[in-house]
């Protein structure tokens, strides 16, 4: 039968790992994050930030779109393409993307002959990327989840009468 003080080191220690699961849950920069970046003047850290990303998430179409758009702000039309043709195996049809904005990052990369001086070179054209609206940073699953847990756990070895 589990005391009450094995009780509270497992409520301890479950709560230790709750926290502990959210902190690397946010260790990767948000799509809106490396957009802002790149919007102050930062692209070379915008990538940075897209290459973690990309580290931790090898299989992220969004991501190599992103890195897409950044390498052709920089004018890196081979490895933008490169980074697109990724996005695109991964996802088909780029669906989380907006139509205007992938066929500006297609022409803007079809566009070869274009000297230096006529390319724009700077952030990524357009937010491409549909985000969801905003969510609350506080984790309310978590706590739900944590909640039950600790009722269930207080239900189960609540003291019982002794019956004759």
């Amino acid at each position: 039968m589990l005391t009450m003080r094995n009780l509270r080191a497992s409520l301890l220690a479950f709560a230790a790992l709750l926290f502990v699961g959210l902190a690397l849950a946010q260790a990767d920069p948000t799509i809106q994050e490396i957009y802002a970046t790149a919007k102050s003047g930062q692209v070379d850290k915008a990538r940075e930030m897209t290459q973690q990303v990309l580290r931790d998430h090898p299989k992220s179409a969004k991501a190599y779109f992103v890195m897409a758009e950044l390498d052709a702000s920089q004018g890196r039309t081979t490895q933008a393409r490169d980074a697109l043709a990724t996005a695109e195996s991964l996802a088909p049809g780029l669906p989380f993307a907006q139509a205007e904005a992938v066929r500006a990052l297609r022409d803007r990369l079809s566009a070869t002959s274009a000297s230096p001086a006529q390319r724009e070179v700077g952030v990524p054209a357009a937010r491409v990327v549909r985000e969801p609206a905003p969510a609350s940073s506080f984790p309310w699953g978590m706590v739900l989840v944590a909640g039950a847990v600790i009722a269930f756990l207080a239900w189960r070895f609540r003291p019982r009468p002794l019956t004759p």
